[in-house]
């Protein structure tokens, strides 16, 4: 949805696409759900009849439209999303000169914000932190101290390791 909102309209500061789908007649049977996914979401088109009407509904079709800053997180081992589809969104707006960041994710999979390696995670999580914080005139948190809604733990017990990060909870 995000490859598609880009296309239309140029509203968004920063956008960041995950488990991307630029390209419906590429993702045809392309993904573990076979050709379930994209012939039942895009109304029984298939890609050898009806190939310029999935291309009008493809992202894809539209990214000379882009100006929008686009970071691209995807994971190789996604078979939900196969990794060409991000991979053709992040080549076609290279060779247009638009600002995009690819970011792939070794061994992961459709899965990588839920259920990924923590180390995956934790890289995701800053890679979006850094690309909305890095845009002109974004609000960044004042040096040193947490984000909102976060709060040091730790750091007043004697004797603890340190100060780390913990979500604060509301009640």
């Amino acid at each position: 949805m995000t490859n598609w909102a880009v296309g239309h309209t140029d509203r968004f500061k920063a956008a960041v696409t995950m488990r991307c789908v630029s390209n419906f007649a590429s993702h045809f049977g392309t993904g573990d759900l076979g050709w379930y996914l994209t012939v039942d979401s895009m109304g029984g088109l298939l890609p050898w009849k009806d190939l310029d009407e999935l291309m009008a509904r493809s992202p894809i079709s539209y990214v000379e439209n882009i100006k929008t800053p686009l970071l691209i997180l995807h994971s190789d081992n996604d078979l939900r999303c196969p990794v060409s589809e991000a991979e053709q969104m992040y080549a076609a707006l290279k060779y247009l000169g638009r600002e995009v960041k690819y970011l792939r994710f070794e061994g992961q999979t459709h899965d990588l914000s839920r259920n990924g390696h923590p180390r995956s995670r934790v890289i995701r999580l800053h890679a979006l932190l850094d690309w909305f914080t890095s845009r002109p005139h974004a609000k960044r948190p004042p040096p040193g101290r947490p984000l909102r809604g976060m709060q040091k733990a730790g750091a007043s017990r004697p004797g603890s390791p340190g100060p780390r990060w913990a979500a604060r909870r509301r009640a």
